[in-house]
Protein backbone atom coordinates (compact mmCIF):
# COMPACT_ATOMS: atom_id res chain seq x y z
CA UNK A 1 0.00 0.00 0.00
CA UNK A 2 1.44 3.33 -1.06
CA UNK A 3 1.72 6.14 1.42
CA UNK A 4 0.27 9.56 0.77
CA UNK A 5 3.81 10.91 0.34
CA UNK A 6 4.63 8.29 -2.31
CA UNK A 7 1.43 9.11 -4.20
CA UNK A 8 2.15 12.85 -4.05
CA UNK A 9 5.72 12.28 -5.29
CA UNK A 10 4.40 10.11 -8.13
CA UNK A 11 1.82 12.73 -9.13
CA UNK A 12 4.48 15.48 -8.98
CA UNK A 13 6.86 13.40 -11.11
CA UNK A 14 4.17 12.60 -13.69
CA UNK A 15 3.05 16.23 -13.83
CA UNK A 16 6.63 17.44 -14.35
CA UNK A 17 7.20 14.78 -17.03
CA UNK A 18 4.07 15.83 -18.93
CA UNK A 19 5.13 19.50 -18.75
CA UNK A 20 8.65 18.66 -19.93
CA UNK A 21 7.30 16.57 -22.80
CA UNK A 22 4.94 19.39 -23.79
CA UNK A 23 7.82 21.90 -23.74
CA UNK A 24 10.00 19.68 -25.93
CA UNK A 25 7.27 19.40 -28.57
CA UNK A 26 6.48 23.13 -28.59
CA UNK A 27 7.75 24.71 -31.83
CA UNK A 28 10.51 27.27 -31.42
CA UNK A 29 9.86 30.80 -32.68
CA UNK A 30 13.04 32.12 -34.30
CA UNK A 31 11.44 35.49 -35.08
CA UNK A 32 12.77 35.33 -38.67
CA UNK A 33 13.39 38.68 -40.32
CA UNK A 34 14.58 39.38 -43.86
CA UNK A 35 17.11 42.22 -43.93
CA UNK A 36 19.71 43.75 -46.22
CA UNK A 37 23.29 44.40 -45.14
CA UNK A 38 26.03 46.34 -46.85
CA UNK A 39 29.43 44.70 -47.38
CA UNK A 40 31.22 43.95 -44.11
CA UNK A 41 34.87 43.30 -43.27
CA UNK A 42 36.07 40.72 -40.74
CA UNK A 43 39.42 39.71 -39.27
CA UNK A 44 40.01 36.47 -37.41
CA UNK A 45 41.19 32.86 -37.43
CA UNK A 46 40.28 30.67 -40.40
CA UNK A 47 40.12 26.92 -40.96
CA UNK A 48 38.84 24.52 -43.60
CA UNK A 49 36.57 21.72 -42.47
CA UNK A 50 33.83 19.42 -43.68
CA UNK A 51 30.72 17.80 -42.27
CA UNK A 52 32.42 14.45 -41.53
CA UNK A 53 35.21 16.18 -39.60
CA UNK A 54 32.71 18.26 -37.63
CA UNK A 55 30.85 15.09 -36.66
CA UNK A 56 34.03 13.62 -35.17
CA UNK A 57 36.81 16.12 -34.42
CA UNK A 58 35.02 19.47 -34.30
CA UNK A 59 37.40 21.88 -36.04
CA UNK A 60 34.95 24.72 -35.39
CA UNK A 61 34.92 24.19 -31.63
CA UNK A 62 38.70 23.96 -31.53
CA UNK A 63 39.02 27.19 -33.54
CA UNK A 64 36.69 29.00 -31.11
CA UNK A 65 38.65 27.52 -28.21
CA UNK A 66 41.95 28.79 -29.62
CA UNK A 67 40.52 32.26 -30.26
CA UNK A 68 39.14 32.54 -26.74
CA UNK A 69 41.97 30.88 -24.79
CA UNK A 70 44.70 32.99 -26.37
CA UNK A 71 42.74 36.24 -26.27
CA UNK A 72 43.42 36.62 -29.97
CA UNK A 73 40.30 38.64 -30.65
CA UNK A 74 41.45 41.37 -28.25
CA UNK A 75 44.34 42.16 -30.63
CA UNK A 76 42.24 42.82 -33.72
CA UNK A 77 42.54 46.47 -34.78
CA UNK A 78 39.72 48.70 -36.10
CA UNK A 79 36.83 46.74 -34.55
CA UNK A 80 33.42 48.30 -35.15
CA UNK A 81 31.87 46.65 -32.07
CA UNK A 82 32.65 44.08 -29.36
CA UNK A 83 30.67 41.28 -31.00
CA UNK A 84 32.21 38.05 -32.18
CA UNK A 85 31.20 36.20 -35.33
CA UNK A 86 31.39 32.72 -36.77
CA UNK A 87 31.36 32.93 -40.58
CA UNK A 88 30.85 30.07 -43.04
CA UNK A 89 31.77 30.35 -46.72
CA UNK A 90 33.51 28.64 -49.66
CA UNK A 91 30.91 25.88 -49.60
CA UNK A 92 31.77 22.81 -51.67
CA UNK A 93 28.74 20.58 -52.11
CA UNK A 94 30.63 17.72 -53.73
CA UNK A 95 31.29 14.52 -51.80
CA UNK A 96 33.61 16.35 -49.39
CA UNK A 97 30.94 18.81 -48.22
CA UNK A 98 33.76 21.14 -47.22
CA UNK A 99 33.55 24.77 -46.20
CA UNK A 100 35.64 27.47 -44.57
CA UNK A 101 34.97 28.83 -41.10
CA UNK A 102 36.23 32.15 -39.76
CA UNK A 103 36.02 33.07 -36.06
CA UNK A 104 36.25 36.83 -36.24
CA UNK A 105 35.44 40.38 -35.29
CA UNK A 106 33.87 42.91 -37.63
CA UNK A 107 36.28 45.70 -38.59
CA UNK A 108 36.08 48.99 -40.48
CA UNK A 109 39.04 48.17 -42.74
CA UNK A 110 41.28 45.27 -43.76
CA UNK A 111 44.35 47.52 -43.95
CA UNK A 112 45.97 46.06 -40.82
CA UNK A 113 45.49 42.28 -40.56
CA UNK A 114 47.63 40.84 -37.73
CA UNK A 115 50.06 37.99 -38.48
CA UNK A 116 48.40 34.58 -38.30
CA UNK A 117 44.96 36.00 -39.05
CA UNK A 118 43.01 36.54 -42.24
CA UNK A 119 40.76 39.29 -43.50
CA UNK A 120 37.52 38.53 -45.31
CA UNK A 121 34.92 40.76 -46.93
CA UNK A 122 31.33 39.60 -46.93
CA UNK A 123 29.58 41.11 -49.96
CA UNK A 124 26.39 43.13 -49.58
CA UNK A 125 23.48 40.73 -49.34
CA UNK A 126 20.01 39.93 -48.11
CA UNK A 127 19.77 37.70 -45.06
CA UNK A 128 17.18 35.71 -43.21
CA UNK A 129 18.00 36.42 -39.56
CA UNK A 130 17.02 33.81 -36.98
CA UNK A 131 17.12 34.82 -33.30
CA UNK A 132 17.52 31.76 -31.10
CA UNK A 133 15.61 31.27 -27.88
CA UNK A 134 17.66 31.73 -24.71
CA UNK A 135 19.55 28.61 -23.65
CA UNK A 136 22.82 26.68 -23.65
CA UNK A 137 24.89 28.31 -26.39
CA UNK A 138 26.10 25.13 -28.07
CA UNK A 139 22.62 23.63 -28.09
CA UNK A 140 20.74 26.70 -29.36
CA UNK A 141 23.23 27.26 -32.19
CA UNK A 142 23.11 23.59 -33.21
CA UNK A 143 19.30 23.54 -33.03
CA UNK A 144 19.06 26.83 -34.89
CA UNK A 145 21.14 25.69 -37.85
CA UNK A 146 19.33 22.36 -37.87
CA UNK A 147 16.00 24.22 -38.07
CA UNK A 148 17.32 26.40 -40.90
CA UNK A 149 18.72 23.52 -42.96
CA UNK A 150 15.93 21.00 -42.37
CA UNK A 151 12.78 23.10 -42.05
CA UNK A 152 13.15 26.72 -43.17
CA UNK A 153 15.08 25.93 -46.35
CA UNK A 154 12.62 23.15 -47.22
CA UNK A 155 9.74 25.63 -46.86
CA UNK A 156 11.68 28.34 -48.76
CA UNK A 157 13.47 26.43 -51.53
CA UNK A 158 16.08 28.09 -53.73
CA UNK A 159 16.42 31.10 -51.43
CA UNK A 160 19.85 30.46 -49.89
CA UNK A 161 22.79 32.03 -51.74
CA UNK A 162 25.52 29.78 -50.25
CA UNK A 163 27.93 32.72 -50.40
CA UNK A 164 28.32 33.42 -46.67
CA UNK A 165 26.30 32.61 -43.56
CA UNK A 166 27.24 33.69 -40.07
CA UNK A 167 26.49 33.73 -36.36
CA UNK A 168 26.57 36.93 -34.32
CA UNK A 169 27.50 36.77 -30.64
CA UNK A 170 26.71 40.07 -28.92
CA UNK A 171 26.14 40.96 -25.26
CA UNK A 172 23.14 38.59 -25.13
CA UNK A 173 25.50 35.66 -25.74
CA UNK A 174 27.88 36.27 -22.83
CA UNK A 175 26.34 33.65 -20.53
CA UNK A 176 27.02 30.19 -22.03
CA UNK A 177 23.96 28.71 -20.28
CA UNK A 178 21.55 31.58 -21.03
CA UNK A 179 22.71 32.85 -24.42
CA UNK A 180 20.78 34.31 -27.34
CA UNK A 181 22.49 34.16 -30.75
CA UNK A 182 21.55 35.56 -34.16
CA UNK A 183 22.03 33.26 -37.16
CA UNK A 184 22.27 34.91 -40.59
CA UNK A 185 21.46 32.86 -43.69
CA UNK A 186 22.63 34.56 -46.89
CA UNK A 187 19.86 34.86 -49.48
CA UNK A 188 19.83 35.25 -53.23
CA UNK A 189 19.03 38.72 -54.59
CA UNK A 190 15.36 39.55 -55.02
Amino acid sequence: MKTTLQILLLITFLSASVQLFAQEKKPVDYNVQIIKKEAMHFIGLEAKTDMATEDSLGVIGKLWGKAMAQGIMMNIPNKVNNNMYGLYYDYNFSESQSFTVLVACQVSTLDDVPDGMVGYTVPASRYAVFTTPQGNMNQIVKNGWQYIWEKWMAENPNQASFVCDFEEYDETAMNMEAAVVKLYLGLKPE
